[in-house]
């Protein structure tokens, strides 16, 4: 009999034998003696794997033991923005693929995974809605698995996380045409930047990372590289310790920008009429029914 109908697998949990949970059997090898075993997952802990067989009965002599647990090994972060918006990459074991499946919290507020392995997690940690100048929080950071419990922390490893005050501000927000890159560049002005570090200021347009080209201690230039049209109410400035201070600022709230022609040229021109080659900036990729007067 090799049906993996004729096999039951059963993970008992070791410290309470009345603690079971069904495994698949889903295949079996009968040359090399083994059965393939799915198994869906069970709250942390030690179990063994039990194996019975339809007419010959159990027949583990020795079972398997099982150890099952998620585990955080590490953290990339250890502080950021009291304002939230702090990237944290989480090292551990026996997480997802699916982002799903891991949700994270650092203290009271929820970390938006965006990429997630069964060895590490890339989250951001949403906008804490706090005062700028709120005291400075110690917490720990907080993976659930899908059992909906807690992954333990490694022995001699940490999870511990410090919310503290922003270290830059930003004051006002403007956009207009350069003719020195034909783009729209964006200028952010305030203080506290890391002048010359151009990953140090970071602004998504529609969830698109732009182009940063330059940073001083007071402003940081931008340009536009990915729109969805000519305007936007979905924009995010981030710095290295997460959101700044006047993050959420009323010149924040959306961005406009004029489209700007930078050449126009006949590609192809007959008696019909003529192709024309447009090129400029500031239309975005939505941008229909464009049409040109003479």
């Amino acid at each position: 009999m090799t049906s993996p109908s004729d096999f039951t697998a059963t993970l008992v949990k070791k410290a309470d034998p009345t603690v079971t949970f069904p495994l698949y059997v889903i295949s079996v090898d009968a040359t090399a003696k083994t059965l393939k075993i799915k198994f869906p997952g069970a709250p942390s802990d030690v179990y063994l794997i039990q194996l019975n067989h339809r007419t010959e009965g159990r027949i583990d002599k020795n079972p398997l033991e099982i150890t099952t647990e998620g585990k955080i090994t590490a953290i990339s972060a250890t502080s950021g923005s009291v304002l939230g918006g702090q990237m944290l990459d989480i090292t551990g074991v026996n997480f997802s693929n699916d982002k799903l499946d891991n949700p994270v919290k650092v203290g009271a507020h929820y970390c938006h995974v965006k990429t997630s392995t069964p060895t590490k997690i890339s989250c951001q940690i949403e906008s804490t809605r706090k005062a700028s100048n709120a005291p400075d929080e110690d917490t720990n950071v907080i993976v659930f698995l899908r059992t909906s419990e807690e992954a333990v922390v490694e022995t001699g490893a940490s999870n511990a996380f410090k919310y503290t005050t922003p270290v830059a501000t930003i004051t006002g927000l403007t956009a207009a045409f350069d003719s020195a890159t034909n783009a729209i560049k964006v200028t952010v002005t305030g203080s506290g930047f890391i002048e010359n570090d151009l990953s140090a200021v970071k602004l998504y347009i529609d969830k698109k990372l732009q182009n940063t080209v330059s940073v001083t201690a007071t402003d940081a230039s931008i340009l536009i590289t990915d729109m969805l049209d000519k305007t936007s109410s979905d924009m995010e400035i981030v710095m290295p310790d997460g959101y700044p201070i006047g993050f959420d600022g009323t010149f924040m709230k959306s961005i406009s920008i004029d489209p700007t022609l930078t050449s126009v040229s006949a590609a192809k021109t007959c008696i019909g009429g003529s192709l024309i080659h447009v090129q400029g900036t500031g239309f975005g990729v939505n941008t229909k029914d464009v049409q040109l007067y003479h």
